[in-house]
């Protein structure tokens, strides 16, 4: 599993195919759902439950990703090996305070928030909801500690254990739902949580092998303040933007909820299958990131500029071919891979409708991820909230828009919000590039 010395390409090469193993163990996962729960009220309330830990845990996560990473590429280029070690514990110190405060608050806020997130939605969903929450509140803790963990992976050249460690996360969930399936909700959820631990510790052992040490000293007083307020200078612009991105993505369940009972499950095993693809192109991107962050630290802006070059190419090629792929098998790939049990005809046409809509942003999707890294990478926390809260607008307006449509509506306004996304991004960074190089024609990274 060690990539030390090997080029970018292959080590996303090597995340690509882990992702990819991954994602039949999630497969395994994904069907034994469809056949235990269906499009049912606990499945709902499943899903709504771990809304707001997603978009917490996302929030601390983006927050590392535009904070930490480049001001830990620009230690290793301009401080000593000893820095960095002291370095390291300090954030794992503070990210660990955040999340567990932020985890026993969202526990004892559990029955205040169960209102909020199902106003509209039946008694079982609700009912479901309420039993969720307190438990995957624990997924603020786990998840954000782990990407720190994937973070520093990243950094080390180490990305693939971190990716393989998602395997064990998958299986762990999906072998607790095949050993005990009347166990339904409570065996779901708890599965859930017990596979991010595991995920989590492998990642912690695989970076103490590689030189981490949690409990390592830490540096001084003053240079620990020095730290936060370089951090907080980023994190203070930054913060709004990650979680106005991540209810973007987190907040179309809640919106679907007003449709039915089974309306937050059937787009729930869209949104799985999308990612699905998603995650098979775009699971290297903490690898990109570190390699942004060395360029930018470097002031290699052609080299930057050819590497956009080419992901937006890919980017705009994968959207074209998924798109037709989906709409036209859609329904039958989604009969093929999840009817079972509880799955029946009326679930595959909900999920297949949900997942055509989804497909119609895909490229555009994940050409604005990557040119998000880039942004990061350039410690742009402003250009990127300022865009987050413009996406997130956005989304709502369209959404309203497009009613009509019913429970479908989340799903069409969520890609055209990806393309909004992107196009925002392309100007975005199309002005940082040529600042840092006049020379080099503007726009010129993109297809």
């Amino acid at each position: 599993l060690s990539l030390r010395g090997i080029g970018m390409k292959w080590q996303l090469v090597a995340v690509s195919g882990v992702t990819l193993v991954a994602q039949l163990a999630g497969y395994v996962k994904l069907w034994l759902m469809a056949r235990l729960f269906g499009v049912s009220p606990e499945l709902d309330g499943y899903y709504l439950g771990f809304v707001l830990p997603t978009v917490l845990a996302g929030a601390l996560s983006g927050i590392l990703q535009i904070g930490v990473v480049p001001l830990h590429a620009e230690l290793r280029m301009n401080g000593t090996e000893a820095d960095v070690r002291r370095f390291e514990p300090l954030i794992l110190l503070g990210v660990a305070c955040t999340c567990a405060v932020t985890s026993f608050l969202l526990v004892v806020g559990a029955d205040f928030l169960v209102p909020f997130l199902a106003s509209d939605s039946t008694a079982a969903v609700r009912n479901a909801l309420r039993f969720v929450l307190p438990i995957a509140a624990l997924a603020v803790f786990l998840n954000a500690i782990g990407d720190y963990f994937s973070y520093l992976l990243a950094i080390y050249n180490r990305y693939v254990v971190a990716c393989s460690a998602t395997v064990a996360n998958t299986l762990v969930g999906a072998l607790l739902l095949a050993a005990w399936p009347e166990g339904g909700l409570t065996n779901l959820t708890v599965g859930t949580i017990l596979g991010s631990a595991v995920q989590t510790a492998i990642c912690l052992v695989a970076a103490m092998r590689h030189g981490f040490r949690p409990f390592g000293p830490m540096p001084s007083k003053q240079d620990a303040l020095a730290t936060a307020h370089e951090m907080s200078k980023i994190s203070a612009w930054t913060l709004p933007g990650v979680v106005f991105s991540n209810l973007t993505v987190s907040i179309p369940p809640v919106m679907v909820a007003v449709h039915g009972d089974g309306a937050v499950a059937a787009f729930g095993y869209a949104y799985r299958l999308h990612t699905a693809t998603v995650l098979l192109v775009s699971a290297g991107l903490p690898v990109v990131l570190a390699r942004f962050a060395s360029l930018r630290a470097q002031g290699e802006t052609a080299a930057v500029q050819r590497l956009l070059h080419r992901a937006g190419w890919l980017s705009a090629l994968l959207g074209l071919v998924a798109i037709p792929i989906v709409w036209l098998f859609g329904a039958r790939i989604v009969e093929l891979l999840l009817a079972s049990g509880r799955f029946d005809a009326t679930a595959v046409a909900r999920t297949a409708e949900h997942w055509i809509w989804l497909t119609l942003g895909l490229g555009f999707y994940v050409w604005g991820n990557i040119i998000s890294k880039y942004l990061q990478a350039d410690k742009r926390p402003a250009v990127l909230t300022v865009h987050a809260a413009l996406v997130f607008l956005a989304f709502l307006s369209i959404s309203k828009l497009l009613a009509f449509m019913g429970e479908y509506s989340v799903s069409a306004a969520f890609s055209l919000t990806a393309v909004l996304y992107a196009i925002l991004l392309h100007v975005f960074a199309q002005f940082g590039l040529t600042r840092d190089a006049s020379k080099h024609p503007p726009g010129k990274f993109y297809p």
